[in-house]
């Protein structure tokens, strides 16, 4: 006999004697709901598209991404590389931030559809071994890729507008990225792991440059790997 149906029998024995047990149970029973939906709208001067951020199944991933979509660090950004498969995005203004996150995995979000948004994976070998995300590097795949099931840690999908990431190439811009909805229990769980990155992007900032100054190359190594 589990515990469970042992304080079951214990409650209904003890009915007529007392009140309360069931609010007991009641309180043992209560499930934690589930986080508020979270959407990603994406502007390119192709035009928009919009992610759904699986927050329920990626908690690390999606709470990294929003902090960084909140901090105004995507806005400008460049699709670094682009092809058939996909495409993938860099803030080339701003080195490697020195943090990582552990990497989320999940059957719902595999690469056997178009529109699934993920981390590229960090340049050192070893880590590529191990799966472990670029803390603030993101792709998105234009078709059914999958050989990348469970390589590249997948944390949302697109759900309109799948026309314009099939249409993205290298070379073009985000003009914006704005999350839609609630994001603040998302958030909460890891407010220490925010100070960390925040403190991490904080030293790779690019200092601020004139006008006239031109634009800086893109680097090696802003392409997933295998692509």
């Amino acid at each position: 006999m589990t515990i469970r149906n042992l304080l079951t029998l214990l409650c209904t024995g003890s009915f007529l004697f007392t009140t309360g047990c069931d609010d007991s149970i009641s309180s043992r029973e209560t499930v934690a709901e589930p986080p508020p939906e979270l959407k990603a709208v994406i502007s390119t001067q192709r035009g928009e598209f919009t992610v759904l951020l699986r927050s329920d199944l990626t908690p690390v991933a999606v709470a990294n991404f929003v902090n960084l979509v909140q901090s105004g660090f995507y806005h400008g950004s460049e699709v670094a590389n682009a092809n058939p498969a996909s495409f993938s995005v860099a803030n080339t203004k701003y080195r490697t931030p020195n943090y990582t996150i552990v990497p989320n995995f999940t059957t719902e979000l595999l690469f056997d559809r178009p529109g699934i948004i993920a981390w590229t994976l960090m340049d050192d070998p070893k880590m590529v071994e191990n799966s472990i995300p670029h803390p603030t590097r993101f792709f998105v795949s234009k078709t059914e890729q999958s050989p990348w099931n469970l390589s590249y840690p997948s944390f949302g999908e697109v759900v309109d507008g799948i026309d314009v990431v099939s249409a993205t190439q290298k070379g073009d811009w985000i003009k914006s990225i704005r999350i839609v909805g609630d994001p603040t229990a998302v958030l909460a769980p890891y407010a220490d792991k925010i100070r960390t990155w925040d403190a991490a992007l904080e030293k790779v900032k690019p200092p601020v440059r004139t006008k006239d100054e031109e634009g800086l190359p893109l680097p090696e190594g802003t392409r997933p790997v295998g692509f």
